[in-house]
């Protein structure tokens, strides 16, 4: 049995970058280098997604850093799921950093959710890989603001 090609699409500041799940270690890189505004948004399915409302995979991740400080932070919504966002979770999170859910309104991630930028990329790289919630990571109930 042959395993299916699943793709990542990225969208970074209103771009959409694709690649194969198996080689998107460059796509992460460049979705955690650095604040966006809005943060990234990452998709994965069996072909690119473009954006259309009848080919969403039916799951998102955001994800938002503050580079300067290495953290990040994580949200996860599955459509038609009860409870269907959620937030990565620290239970000891730091004490003086932000890192923008979305900046134009602003809305910050809860401080809580918050983590080291090496185990946001962990969670984001299993994502890739999987198209499901991380399981590298604890979560705790979102919003899907």
């Amino acid at each position: 049995m042959t395993a299916v090609q699943q793709y990542v699409t990225a969208v970074l500041d209103g771009e959409r970058r694709h690649a194969p799940a198996d080689t998107a270690d460059e796509l992460i890189d460049t979705a955690l280098a650095t604040e966006r505004e809005r943060g990234a948004f990452l998709y994965v399915a069996a072909s690119p997604f473009d954006g259309a409302v009848e080919h969403r995979p039916g799951h998102q991740m955001r994800v938002n850093v503050d580079e300067t400080r290495r953290w990040g932070a994580i949200s996860y919504v599955a459509e038609g799921v009860r409870g269907g966002a959620w937030n990565t979770c620290n239970p000891a999170p730091p004490a003086a950093t932000t890192v923008w859910f979305d900046g134009s309104t602003p809305t910050a991630f809860p401080r809580s959710a918050v983590l080291p930028l090496a185990e946001v990329r962990e969670a984001v790289a299993e994502f890739c890989r999987t198209g499901l919630r991380p399981t590298c990571v604890r979560w705790q109930p979102g919003h899907w603001y």
